[in-house]
């Protein structure tokens, strides 16, 4: 592949599921730019301008062979660091070794690109972790802990990258990616739809949850575009930019159990406060009821959430992808679609 001149893009996660619309976009953008992307498996990709590197982000230098490592470093004019493990239930110490080591590795490749221009961090706006906050579009310091493994690492891989400075480096956070805005498809389930699966069967007759407390969804396509606009437009060294629906857009705890429940036969669960539900938990597991332990296990990775009250800030991301032409993110609406596509695919 000959990447003399032109823009030369190194992708990691192009495989996920924001990385594999992201590198559509990028090539499309751009008919002269080459990609290298970083798979752990084989994969055939039908494009001369793309290469597909064998690599892990938990190994040393993304266990690259020494040609294509030293090749990158010539060549590459933009980073997007786009791969994750995304799972909850993780060991910390696993979740850290791609997390945080394929964000230092990253770095560590950033560092030695001579023609390097861009350098973009894909993270979470749950690095606000476990405290009800207003999580700005800036740097911050988590000083209440994590409701699970994924937001912990995510964390230390954003701290990683604000300590370097002489990058130009931008970080984006997104929030619960969920499904397509326009007919609610969903490619990859996560936390959210594992709850949309067990209203139809109603386990459990209560949630620890505010039903004032927001939850932010955004769109498949909508965050892919974003991210396409952000780098290849509107990138600038240093910022950090929340990539969700914010606090106005996105659904309360009461009106997402509403939609999720409507039409169902089952009964939506009363939503109660953490100190009543961890006795309902207790008295469960007293009573010896495997099936209701190992759901409780499952659920206590991220329904904690449904307790705290997050304000996610992004007004000026907002008014800078307005100018560009992006409608805001409506998360009801897109919550709506999802949960039919979801008792569709049923």
């Amino acid at each position: 592949m000959n990447h003399s001149g032109g823009s030369h893009v190194f992708l990691t996660g192009a495989t996920g599921l924001i990385g594999r619309h992201l590198l559509r976009r990028l090539l499309d953008a751009d008919p002269a730019r080459t990609v290298s992307i970083l798979s752990r498996r084989p994969c055939a990709i039908p494009c001369d301008r793309v290469a597909v590197l064998r690599g892990d982000l938990a190994q040393p230098r993304f266990g690259l062979n020494p040609a294509d490592w030293d090749a990158l470093r010539r060549s590459v004019t933009g980073i997007i660091h786009c791969g994750a493990d995304v799972r909850f239930g993780l060991p910390l110490e696993e979740s850290r070794a791609v997390n945080v080591g394929g964000a230092a590795t990253a770095i560590e490749l950033a560092r030695g690109c001579s023609r390097l221009r861009q350098f973009a961090h894909i993270s979470t706006v749950y690095v606000a972790g476990s405290a009800a906050v207003e999580l700005p579009e800036a740097p911050y310091d988590n000083v209440h802990g994590f409701f699970n493994t994924y937001e912990q690492s995510k964390y230390e891989a954003e701290k990683l990258v604000q300590a370097e400075p002489a990058l130009p480096a931008a970080i984006w956070r997104l929030s619960n990616v969920v499904g397509d805005s326009r007919t609610g498809h969903v490619e990859q389930y996560n936390h959210v739809h594992q709850l949309l699966r067990l209203a139809p069967h109603a386990p459990l007759p209560i949630l620890p949850a505010t039903p004032e407390a927001r939850i932010d969804v955004i769109a498949t396509d909508w965050a892919v575009a974003a991210i396409a606009i952000l780098f290849d437009r509107r990138f600038r060294a240093g910022e950090i930019r929340n990539l969700c629906a914010g606090y106005e857009r996105s659904l309360s705890v009461a009106e997402m159990t509403r939609v999720t429940f409507d039409g169902l036969t089952s009964r939506a669960p009363k939503l109660v406060s953490p100190e009543r539900f961890r006795l309902f938990a207790k008295s469960a597991e007293a009573l010896g009821n495997a099936r209701i332990r190992a759901l409780l296990e499952q659920l206590s990775l991220f329904v904690p959430h449904l307790s705290v009250r997050q304000e996610f800030r992004n007004d000026s991301t907002l008014e800078l992808l307005r100018s560009e032409g992006m409608p805001d993110p409506d998360s009801a609406d897109l919550f709506r679609r999802v949960v039919l596509h979801c008792r569709q695919a049923a």
